[in-house]
This record gives C-alpha cells, structure tokens and sequence, in this order.
C-alpha cells in the first residue's frame, strides 16, 4: 500500500493523490471526497460504490475505471474478502487546490471548509497549462461514471504511478503525457464503443440517463453524445432496450422518484432530485404511471406500478 498525502507535487501541481491498495476484510472505504477528479481501477474483487443514501449502489468488478468529480462523497463496500485498486487524483481545471491532506470528509466541502485548520488548506494556486485545462470536458457524468472492463486505464495508471514512485528523468513531462493518454482513452471509449467486450451505444446511453436522470436532457443532447444521429440512436436504442430514451428515462425517473418518497423525502424535494421543474407536472405523471398520486404512495408504502 502506498499514498501521496501531501499535495500537489511541485513538479506536477495537477496531481492530488495516488495510491495503490489491498483490502483483506469487508470493511470498505470510508466516506470521503477529493478536490479533483479521481480515477480508482479495480485490480482484482468486486464492491458496491456508494456515493449517497438515496441512490442504489453500483456494483464493480475487475478491470472496471470508476471517476468521480470534485467534492463529491463516495466510499466502497467491499463483496470480496480481497479487493485491490489502484487510483490517482487530478485537479483538470486552472485553479488548483493546496492542501495537507487529499482526503476529507465530505461535510467540509458543503461547509465551504469552515474549520479546515487541520485539512492544512492553504490556497487555489493559478496553473495554466493550455494542454490540460478542461480536459474532462465532455465526459458525461454529473458526479460519478463507472466505464466497465477498462483494462488500459489500470495500465496507464499504474505508469504514472511508477513515474511518481521513481522520479525518473523527465518524469513530469512522461505523467503529463500519460495524463493526455488516460483522458484519450476515456473519451474514445465512451464516443466510440466496439465490438467484443465494450458496451454498445444503447448500453452507454442508458449508464448516462441513469447518471444524469436529476438533469434535464434532450434527445439532441444524447446524439451528440454518441456521436450518432437521434433518430438512428432511438431507434437502435428501441429495439435493445423496448423503449425510446426519453421514454425509458420517464420509467427511470418515476422509479427513483418512488425510492426516495417511501425513504421520506417530500414531495417537492423528491420532483427536483428527479429531474422535474414543476411538482404538479411530476405528481401527474407520477400518478399516471403508478395509479396513486406522490403523498398517498409514499403513506401508504406499497410499490404498486400499472
């Protein structure tokens, strides 16, 4: 097991934390959150990724790359009895966090970092670096995304790790590049899936309407997602899934909509999360879809769908 604790490094201001580790019990992680974007690559055993009480876990196996974005709370609870995962953190916009610690509870964060005396932050630095500035722009996720069997990210991973480690000659010129490399191989698997192993476009659709469901989405936005054309992508999409995007959204959200009513979220609170701006409309549709309006479902407990 290893860590970098004290960030970021001089030579690469951008790089918050990396670690490697093995987890011998079914403890899991703690709950925490980073300043940048992390990357943790599964090596080997599976867990539940959990980033907060009202969405379900998401199950991740060997050779899956989960990210998540800044200040965003997320722990794991470990399936296997050995689970090992290798991570770098990374900071892709121009203002750059300094701190003691690249780990912290998520409460700081929605504090605004009251009382971080002991986090050690001492100020958002400007690095300008034309190469990768908003390099994750354009990766479909709001807080989290989970790429499944993403081998090559574990290896690109694991060499800027060696770099690090090392120091070699030109090391922050190489992990600058593997950083490029890491973001490519992202982007093209999510723009360009393949045959084989790589989910199919309708599989990525629906990881981002299930990610993205609380945000409001157009059948335009998803054809340029993809890269395909809206009318092919719903009819590719149809014919995988027995619904339209937008159609299988509205199921997606409805369902969601009826997990947090029975865990005790109002009505209002609940239309917002799921992607609703008006709570009549969503307590229409709810209704329609369920045959009870919002307030009788969530008294009466049952789950009773047409």
């Amino acid at each position: 097991m290893f860590f970098l604790e004290d960030f970021p490094l001089e030579s690469f201001p951008r790089l918050t934390h990396s670690g490697k580790a093995n987890f011998e019990s079914r403890h899991g992680v703690v709950n925490h959150c980073h300043f940048g974007y992390e990357f943790v690559h599964v090596e080997s055993g599976s867990a539940e990724l959990v980033l907060n009480e009202a969405d379900a876990p998401l199950r991740v196996a060997k050779g899956d790359l989960i990210i998540t974005a800044p200040l965003v709370e997320h722990t794991f609870r470990l399936e296997t009895s050995l689970f090992e995962m290798r991570w770098i953190g990374f900071q892709a916009g121009n203002r750059v966090a300094r701190a003691r610690s690249s780990m912290f509870p998520g409460a700081l964060a929605r504090s605004g970092f009251r009382n971080a005396g002991s986090l050690g932050l001492r100020y958002f630095g400007e690095e300008r670096d034309p190469l990768l500035e908003g390099l994750a722009t354009g990766i479909p996720m709001s807080d989290h995304l989970v790429i499944h069997r993403l081998s090559e990210a574990g290896e690109i991973i694991g060499r800027i790790q060696r770099e690090i480690r090392e120091n070699l000659a030109l090391a922050d010129r190489f992990v600058c590049i593997k950083v490029l490399e890491l973001f490519a191989v992202i982007k093209r698997r999510l723009a360009l899936p393949t045959k084989g192993s790589a989910p199919s476009v309708s599989d990525q659709i629906e990881s981002f309407l299930r990610l993205n469901f609380a945000l409001p989405i157009a059948l335009g936005e998803l054809g340029r997602i993809s890269g395909y054309h809206p009318a092919y992508l719903c009819r590719k999409f149809k014919e995988e899934k027995g619904l339209s995007p937008m159609a299988y959204l509205g199921e997606y959200r409805i369902r969601r909509a009826g997990e947090m009513l029975l865990a005790g979220k109002g009505v209002a609170e609940t239309a917002s999360l799921c992607g609703y701006g008006d709570a009549s409309y969503f307590s229409d549709c709810f209704k329609r879809k369920t045959g009870r309006s919002p307030s009788a479902y969530a008294a009466s407990g049952q789950i009773r769908s047409r």
